[in-house]
């Protein structure tokens, strides 16, 4: 199914449910969904909330895919090492962010190395980490654990054994431990094919087939092999998830392709954090103040991946009075993230927002962590 097929299934959904208008709110994905429902159906729609946006004034989805692996390296180098780095009493790897990510590096350098963080990573699940901060604790430990298993004196790197060790260091309760290796035992299970026959699997990335579909994606291997040549660099780590890969939509012609938007589209709202991974902030932003009749509201030094609701009255009151038939905001609004765990003050992690939640530069490759966030300070506890 394409994304225009599920837009006119839930306009005929709300045909049989006998609604003149209906109110949409969709998260990371659904955003996609969203504005393409929004411009084909504008006039059924009473009011949008887009939480976590794609670029919706984009006519391929491609930018999106294109973006996350410089936003999750963003993430993880001045959002997570910066915490990190904060709380060496914690994980005793210094107070240095730039150097703990050095070291990090300089730990998995090798393919088997690198193969073995990899594999500790997925067995922990800690890439879900980067979708919500609750899981920093963990990670904070696995990162460590990482680098101890790679400064360790030299000897031969078995990648299965090395990360079973690093799984062991990683605080987890027992059952969360258990899993892991579970997983990491299906992770490193050898193929079972014999030389010089194919590697045969079942395919079901389902996300994939429909991303392929929303918009024509640039085609050919040989564009995609530049464009990982040229983001490899920038994003090392998600290099090193094995991310960096020829998607499937290199080899996919299609003539679908995001509706324009004009003055009729619905009444809407786009939440961003900005420091998200999966959507990164300049998808949101640029939904958020450049589709019709739509406000963004912008939450500084804040990573989490589906804002609403956030628990501030600052994020979440403008959001419920829109939804309840209120007026939307007349303006951006630059919303105070929430201390990290562990941590009762918010700190900067990127540089400062302005009024209309722009950095007014290109990220930094690392940031003072010590630095109090400008936009203030909130106490209410992260859930």
């Amino acid at each position: 199914m394409t994304t225009e097929q599920a837009a006119y299934d839930m306009d005929f959904i709300r045909h049989l449910l006998g609604l003149d208008k209906v109110t949409y709110m969709g998260y990371s994905y659904g955003t996609w969904l969203g504005a393409w429902y929004g411009s084909l159906f504008s006039d059924n729609i009473e009011r949008m909330v887009l939480d976590s946006a794609t670029d919706s004034t984009q006519k391929s989805i491609q930018a999106l895919y294109n973006a996350a692996h410089e936003g999750r390296d963003r993430q993880f180098r001045l959002h997570m090492i910066n915490w990190i780095s904060r709380n060496d009493e914690v994980f005793g790897l210094g107070t240095d962010p730039e150097a703990i990510w050095k070291r990090y590096f300089a730990a998995t350098s090798t393919p088997e190395k690198s193969l073995a963080a990899q594999y500790a990573w997925n067995a922990v699940n800690g890439p879900a980490a980067f979708s919500n901060p609750i899981g920093y604790r963990a990670v904070g430990s696995l990162v460590a654990g990482i680098i101890a298993e790679g400064e360790a004196p030299s000897k031969p790197v078995v990648p299965a054994e090395s990360a079973a060790r690093v799984v062991d260091q990683t605080e987890l309760t027992d059952e969360q431990r258990a899993a892991a290796h579970k997983r990491l035992a299906l992770l490193a299970a050898p193929h079972k094919s014999k030389p010089g026959e194919p590697i045969r699997g079942k395919y079901d990335y389902v996300i994939e087939f429909t991303a392929c579909t929303d918009g024509q994606w640039t085609q050919g291997l040989d564009y995609w092999e530049d464009f990982h040549k040229r983001t490899a660099p920038l994003a090392p780590l998600s290099e090193q998830f094995g991310l960096l890969v020829t998607p499937t939509c290199a080899f996919w012609p299609t003539e679908s392709k995001m509706p324009t938007q004009d003055d009729s589209f619905p009444e809407t709202i786009v939440l961003q954090s900005e420091l998200d991974s999966m959507t990164p902030f300049e998808q949101g932003w640029a939904a958020g103040t450049g589709l019709p009749n739509t406000s963004l509201i912008a939450v500084d030094n804040e990573s989490v991946h589906g804002v609403f609701p956030y628990g501030t009255e600052e994020v979440d009151r403008p959001v419920i009075d829109f939804l309840l038939g209120g007026d939307r905001p007349a303006q951006t609004i630059v919303a105070a993230g929430k201390p990290l765990p562990l941590e009762q003050s918010t700190y900067e992690s990127w540089t400062p927002l302005d009024e209309n939640a722009e950095h007014g530069t290109e990220a930094p490759l690392f940031t003072d962590p010590t630095i109090p966030a400008e936009t203030g300070v909130v106490r209410e506890p992260r859930s």
